[in-house]
């Protein structure tokens, strides 16, 4: 357990996990993963988000930029540490990049797939034009009688 993870065990009192994660407005699961420091997926530390830090500040009725400093979003010493809203401005920068990076990802995907159908649509044509300039003139008038007869059965 980490210090961010000590405190919110210590803010949580008496209360159990459920009970306290109903008032956060957080699952019980995420709130346990706070208090232990470790995301169990990955074994690295659990920083939660800016938001899900100030739902636990309200809750527990602790100082919200003392928290996030607990949290450790500040690396810098307090004469040259972001305020909790430039952090949220950076936060914010930051999943708009990554929505940008998804939607960038499957623009790219629908490219390479509209490509590779006009690719097969060329080829599909080439393979035409190569198949009549194949054929002589008695095939070409089999040919169309035979597509005059198809319109024909099609009325």
């Amino acid at each position: 357990m980490n210090d961010f993870g000590q405190l919110l065990r210590e803010l949580r009192g008496n209360h159990s996990l459920r009970e306290m994660a109903n008032l956060i407005g957080i699952s019980h699961v995420q709130l346990s993963n706070l208090e232990k420091g470790v995301d169990p997926r990955t074994g690295k530390f659990n920083r939660p988000s800016l938001e899900t830090i100030k739902k636990l500040a309200k809750a527990y009725n602790y100082d919200y930029e003392t928290l996030i400093n607990k949290a450790g979003y500040f690396l810098f010493d307090e004469n040259n540490a972001l305020s909790a809203e430039e952090w949220e401005k950076a936060e914010e920068a930051w999943k708009k990049t990554e929505e940008y990076k998804e939607i960038e990802a499957e623009t790219q995907r629908k490219w390479e797939q509209h490509w590779e159908y006009l690719e097969k649509k060329m080829k599909f044509e080439k393979q035409m034009v190569d198949t009549l300039n194949k054929l002589n003139d008695s095939n070409l008038h089999l040919l169309n009688e035979m597509a005059n007869i198809m319109l024909k059965a099609q009325k």
